[in-house]
């Protein structure tokens, strides 16, 4: 099969998943704490990564494990679920569709909101964050609609 029909069925399958997230935050946010549904969104976030990681897709699965990281210990239960961690989440996955759509030909996410985001990530699982990792010049409340 030429290289071209895998990575169709790949983003096909990580659009599935990325509903799949949505789902699960929102129900997150609705309903409350649930390890099922942290379960649900690490699942997802591994698939994307793992299934990206077979195509050579490297800022997909860079970005994925970062997600990872912040997802571990909100299912070991050593950080609680909050509002912040949904919009994290939420965040994430409109980042991930962004990569898949430059995949497809549109633009590029800004590298300044990507270094962003991974650094909120990171604060949020306790990671060290270095001054390098999260731009000056990015407002901590700016969130693009696309990958302009």
């Amino acid at each position: 099969m030429p290289a071209r029909v895998y990575m169709e069925a790949f983003l096909v399958d990580a659009e599935e998943y990325l509903t799949e997230i949505d789902q699960a935050a929102l129900s997150l946010e609705a309903e409350g704490p649930s390890q099922d549904k942290v379960k649900e969104l690490f699942r997802a976030f591994h698939s994307i990564k793992g299934s990206a990681g077979t195509l050579a897709l490297t800022a997909i699965v860079d970005f994925c494990h970062h997600v990872e990281n912040l997802l571990d210990p909100v299912e070991k239960g050593t950080i609680p679920i909050s509002s912040k961690f949904i919009d994290l989440i939420l965040r994430s996955a409109d980042h991930v569709a962004n990569l898949l759509d430059a995949e497809r030909g549109e633009p590029e996410p800004d590298p300044r909101l990507t270094q962003k985001l991974i650094a909120d990530l990171r604060q949020h699982a306790g990671l060290p964050v270095h001054p390098d990792d999260a731009p000056a010049d990015i407002e901590e409340d700016f969130i693009p609609l696309s990958g302009t």
